[in-house]
């Protein structure tokens, strides 16, 4: 037990030792301070703290009720008790609405020790609660702070869509959505057109079922159209939900942008697309250039002439570079040969690996079965934007266990794989998948598709299962060269060699 420090302002010294007895027959750990007068008592209040206060009604220079006044002021929360021979029933009410704590009569000191007892509990009791009520305003304050600087809108609200809690920035996306700020207590609902109010129903009745999703609402306000993004969140207690949290915000800027990206690609695959078709001799136009640049002899014709030749070369090495590609491709299949056809309706085969295979359909490109797996938004169409130019249409898995999961329930000529990805990564869903053909046979021709261009990624690709390792951003030209390697692959028309192999992170 703590040491209690007590001060007791009383000029008898009989009764001052009558109560230090008292405390030690109660067996209490105690420093005992006495004053015999005011000065003394003030003297020692200012001079170190106390946990407990005993005065008698009349001192030298003062009274009771001027040293309870004092203590009020000088440390309000320490416990005081009157020990007094005279205390008038109307003195001691006074005493007790100015904040005494309670009063013993001297005549009748066998409640002295409970009353110290019930009074030091009281005060310990009280002391915790008004810390802990301080705590609580303290993390009010930090999380009324948090949430009222962010830039999200956040509030919530009960299961009939009456306003609860709200941060500025949520008042500011109300005057969007309705043309009102947010007020507590009202009914939001009743603000939101027909269209946003059957959503909403529809968010309520899932709430309901403790789901969290999002919503996306296109609207008009001043000054154009907008995309709002709202996530909804279930609030419990105990078992059931008794309402919502809502986040909200503007992803106007961003639904532009991404809507730019998928332009600009477009416009790149179409300009692609013009410059594969004009097969223009490249080579021919850059010695063009070279014996202008000979002949003519003004400066500024020449300056021009060297400015032509310096593209046309330029245009050369990209030209020359898809084709390096092209041949690196190849060269993944050991002894991969092109396929020939000997006259319209001839009868074609296609060789890989030593073995011939009718080429009856299977290497059409058109009837490949492609599997894009890639968690990216973006690079998801960029994919199918080059995959539809072509002509060819892929499923789609948004990660490595949608990826393994669609190959359990299909078959694929071609896989597209992304290597870092949420729930399963590339190599375990490659390593996943090649144990399945191991078992049901085919091999589908797998590509990783990685930003990750650090040494011994290729060879960890390569590793696990995969046919070809490609960076990312992966370009027209590299999915061509995989169509062509899985059209080889398929028109075996028998099942390749299957990998069983089990990559370390892979976990079914």
């Amino acid at each position: 037990m703590q040491e209690l420090r007590i001060l007791h302002l009383e000029d008898d010294p009989f009764f001052a030792d009558m109560v230090e007895e008292l405390l030690k027959a109660q067996g209490m750990r105690f420093r005992l301070t006495r004053a015999a007068d005011w000065d003394a008592f003030e003297s020692a209040l200012h001079d170190q703290p106390f946990d407990l206060i005993l005065s008698d009604h009349n001192v030298p220079g003062g009274d009771g009720l001027k040293a309870l006044s004092h203590c009020r002021r000088e440390c309000p929360n320490v416990p005081f008790i009157f020990l007094s021979g005279m205390l008038g029933e109307e003195l001691a009410i006074e005493s007790l609405k100015n904040g005494a704590a309670d009063y013993v009569l001297k005549s009748n000191m066998s409640r002295f020790i409970p009353m110290v007892m019930r009074t030091l509990n009281a005060f310990r009791e009280t002391a915790a609660l008004r810390a802990a009520e301080a705590r609580i305003r303290r993390d009010q304050a930090n999380l009324h702070g948090l949430i009222e600087n962010t830039t999200d809108a956040i509030w919530s609200m009960d299961l009939g869509f009456n306003i609860l809690v709200f941060n500025s920035a949520a008042s500011l996306l109300c005057m969007k959505m309705t043309g009102q700020p947010m007020v507590e207590g009202s009914c939001l609902l009743e603000r939101l057109s027909p269209g946003m109010q059957s959503q909403w129903e529809d968010a309520a009745r899932r709430i309901r079922n403790r789901d969290r999703f999002v919503q996306e609402h296109d609207l008009e306000w001043a000054g154009g159209r907008g995309t709002l993004e709202i996530a909804f969140h279930p609030i419990t207690s105990g078992k059931a939900v008794t309402g919502m949290a809502m986040f909200g915000r503007d992803v106007t800027d961003r639904k532009r942008l991404e809507r730019a990206a998928v332009e600009i690609e477009g416009q790149r695959l179409r300009l692609t697309g013009l410059y594969r078709k004009m097969r223009i001799p490249l080579h021919g136009l850059t010695r063009m250039a070279g014996l202008l640049g000979r002949t003519v002899l003004d400066d500024t014709q020449r300056r021009y002439i060297a400015m032509m030749g310096s593209s046309v070369r330029r245009l050369a090495d990209l030209h020359a570079r898809a084709e390096t590609f092209q041949a690196d491709l190849q060269a993944l299949l050991p002894g991969a040969e092109e396929a020939s056809a000997e006259g319209e309706g001839a009868d074609s085969r296609t060789v890989v690996d030593g073995a011939t295979a009718r080429n009856d359909g299977k290497g059409d490109p058109a009837s490949l079965r492609i599997l894009v797996v890639e968690d990216n938004a973006i690079n998801r169409m960029v994919v199918k934007g080059y995959l539809e130019s072509l002509g060819l249409e892929a499923a789609v898995a948004v990660n490595g266990r949608e990826g393994v999961e669609a190959c359990e329930r299909n078959n694929f000529d071609l896989i597209l794989m992304d290597c870092q990805m949420p729930l399963l990564d590339g190599f375990s869903a490659t390593a996943a998948i090649r144990e399945l053909e191991a078992k049901a046979g085919g091999r589908a021709w797998i590509a990783a598709m990685t930003a990750n261009a650090m040494p011994g990624t290729k060879e960890k690709c390569l590793a696990c299962g995969m046919d070809a390792y490609t960076t990312k951003p992966v370009s027209l030209e590299i999915l061509r060269g995989q169509i062509a390697a899985a059209q080889k692959l398929r028109a075996l028309g028998v099942p390749g060699k299957a990998l069983p192999v089990r990559h370390p992170h892979y976990r079914p």
